[in-house]
């Protein structure tokens, strides 16, 4: 059946929730999957709650945060202090490595020391690459930097722009890096302290859901063609969608292939991404990291590049990672 709709979303996941709970009720959600969620979904499973991934909300505001708080139990919530390592030549070192390179061994410590103080930092660099070279000098880009980074991007890091990771990269200063060396405190991450729901990150997911109108989210259902000329979205099923406008949550080389035209097909061509398989494991003790949240591995012979502990936010008895 055809339908006419103000806001037409692509996407259940958390950014198509989000928007529909501030449009004006007149929106349709497409959803491929038989839930809600996209990549903040929780699977439980007995003792164990896992996400498709790690997830944490770090709310813009405070009126957004109270959202969510006041529709969820106090003891539903978990507040953390982060506890971050990276697993460096078998051994555990603080993250972000920049600020901790006091804690390697005497030699690799004066060689990132020897490099920070004569690093050639530019007005404008070319790269994400180049800028890390210009910030942070030679051994510490190469010790950590540039392998993990090439692990978690699956690319050439001259290949992205300065600014690649914005909010997200952990920036230090020479003077930020020697006040750590004693004081031993991250103050340069985005995330230093986090909050997490018992039951998952699906719990804030479940929320946004609540708040709407389920008649207006087509569980598995999936656009296949979108006409841009005339506003108009053909579904599997054959039905068709007019639009006034398109919301679009869904990885961009699927959105580019639901149009026509040699333009589209030559932006879709352009863009490159990578994949991130999650294995979500549990076992019936805990394991010898009983504090850590999370770890950072930029050894290449090792294929993932993290590990996360659900146990150890949780409070949980039991190994979840």
């Amino acid at each position: 059946m055809d339908r006419n709709v103000k806001y037409l979303i692509i996407g259940a996941g958390i950014s198509g929730l989000t928007f529909a709970n501030y449009a004006d009720g007149d929106y349709l959600i497409i959803e491929k999957e038989k839930g809600v969620g996209g990549y903040c979904r929780t699977i439980k499973k007995k003792d164990y709650v896992w996400d498709y991934a790690g997830h944490f909300f770090h709310f813009s505001t405070d009126e957004f945060k109270k959202k969510f708080l006041d529709s969820v139990n106090p003891e539903d919530i978990k507040y953390k202090d982060k506890n971050t390592k990276i697993i460096y030549k078998g051994e555990l070192v603080d993250y972000p490595f920049q600020t901790n390179i006091h804690q390697l061994e005497k030699e690799e410590f004066i060689d990132c020391l020897y490099d920070l103080f004569h690093k050639e930092e530019k007005e404008d660099y070319d790269s994400f690459l180049d800028m890390l070279y210009g910030k942070f000098g030679k051994s510490i880009v190469e010790k950590f930097l540039k392998p993990y980074n090439e692990k978690l991007y699956a690319v050439d890091l001259k290949t992205l722009d300065k600014d690649a990771m914005g909010r997200f990269f952990p920036y230090a200063d020479i003077p930020a890096i020697i006040d750590n060396m004693k004081a031993n405190k991250d103050s340069t991450s985005y995330n230093n302290s986090f909050l997490y729901p018992r039951n998952g990150a699906g719990s804030f997911i479940q929320i946004l859901y609540d708040a709407l109108d389920s008649s207006k989210i087509l569980m598995e259902h999936e656009v296949v063609k979108i006409d841009n000329e005339h506003k108009v979205a053909q579904l599997d099923d054959g039905s068709k969608i007019n639009y006034e406008y398109l919301i679009n949550t869904s990885p961009l080389n699927h959105f580019l292939g639901y149009f026509e035209g040699e333009k589209f097909s030559a932006l879709k061509n352009r863009l490159s991404y990578n994949k991130v398989l999650v294995f979500n494991l549990g076992f019936n003790k805990k394991s010898k990291f009983t504090e850590e949240h999370w770890m950072y591995i930029p050894d290449k012979a090792v294929n993932f590049y993290r590990i996360g502990f659900y146990d150890n936010i949780l409070d949980a008895d039991k190994l979840s990672m």
